[in-house]
């Protein structure tokens, strides 16, 4: 990827499942924080290096990362503990990464949408039977 440059990255990840924290298994809590923290930080660290050179290459425009975080790391529920913690951590790694970088010119957002619950279909009735399912199991 020599000749390549990469000016702006947006992480937009996200998956969740709903549970009391006594019904979620392990399993679900490491699914979850595979896509919404460590995939969000394996992508940054493999794109960080063109969005650098990016920066380097021409001083006076900015590159720029933006994670897309969510309110219920602000406003959490009992019953989305696997996603809560997955946007917490998202949020520190934001702010740890925005430090890291800010000296080269790289600008790091975090921008924390709203209820999705109702604006998209994460929820389905299906979707909402298979995790019933998965914690019944349990």
């Amino acid at each position: 990827m020599e000749d390549h440059e990469l000016w702006g990255l947006v992480n937009n990840a996200g998956v969740s499942v709903y549970g009391m924290i006594e019904w979620c298994t392990m399993e679900m809590y490491s699914r979850v924080l595979d896509v919404n923290l460590m995939g969000v930080i394996r992508v940054t660290k493999a794109f960080l290096p063109l969005i650098r050179k990016s920066k380097d290459n021409y001083m006076d425009v900015f590159s720029r990362i933006t994670n897309i975080g969510s309110v219920m790391c602000r406003n959490t529920f009992a019953a989305f503990s696997c996603y809560a913690i997955s946007k917490h951590g998202l949020e520190a790694f934001t702010q740890c990464l925005r430090k890291k970088v800010k000296e080269s010119g790289v600008r790091v957002s975090i921008l924390q949408s709203g209820n999705f619950l109702q604006a998209t279909s994460l929820y389905t009735h299906d979707k909402v039977n298979t995790i019933a399912a998965e914690l019944w199991e349990e």
